[in-house]
């Protein structure tokens, strides 16, 4: 049996680890609504990392990933990890599965907090936020309807009415039955690409 070239495997794999790790920092960018081109710039990003998962990367750290300063040093899984979770992936390896589509299964479980619509009481309200800038807030009906209460750079309108039956965070979230002021019936989408975000909201 011939002998497997290791060196060749090892090549493979960082090559893969590269072009995932391009992508996460391409996400990074997008969520962040800035491109990593000032010392300002990781500043502010080290900031918006801790705000959104309680962990810090310090500046010179998120220097070294972006390339901005040269370094043969790579990354800590831990490090990639917090940087996937502010791109809102569970964890490196999720990102890894998801965006490399490496041995990527049709049929995946669901790990990300979530919400049945018949767990809400009438009148309940919740804020979903996706990427880029879409915040929408939702009151609950019964009977699985909702309405649009509020809404910033959405496509959705104030007034419209829809059906959901369940809420998973950082998965797309299916409107079905969207009726808007021409009361024709529709499906939309939410999130497609990096799914949403929820919390509940007081009145």
């Amino acid at each position: 049996m011939p002998q497997l070239d290791k060196s060749m495997v090892e090549l493979s794999d960082e090559q893969t680890k590269e072009r995932l790790l391009n992508s996460l920092l391409e996400k990074i960018e997008e969520v962040s609504g800035r491109k990593m081109q000032t010392p300002r710039d990781f500043d502010l990003l080290s900031e918006s990392i801790y705000h959104r998962t309680s962990h810090l990367i310090n500046p010179s750290t998120l220097k070294r990933i972006f390339g901005y300063v040269k370094s043969e040093a790579k990354p800590r899984e831990t490090t990639l990890d917090i940087l996937c979770r502010y791109a809102r992936y569970d964890s490196w390896q999720t990102f890894a599965n998801k965006v490399g589509g490496l041995q990527e299964s049709e049929s995946v479980h669901f790990f990300g907090r979530q919400l049945f619509a018949d767990e809400l009481r009438p009148k309940e309200r919740l804020r979903i936020t996706w990427l880029p800038d879409r915040d929408v807030t939702i009151e609950y009906l019964g009977n699985g309807r909702f309405e649009v209460v509020a809404a910033e750079n959405s496509k959705l309108r104030v007034g419209y009415t829809f059906e959901c039956p369940l809420f998973i965070e950082h998965e797309p979230l299916y409107l079905t039955n969207l009726i808007g002021p021409d009361n024709r019936p529709a499906n939309f989408v939410c999130g497609k690409r990096n799914g949403v975000e929820f919390e509940f909201v007081e009145r």
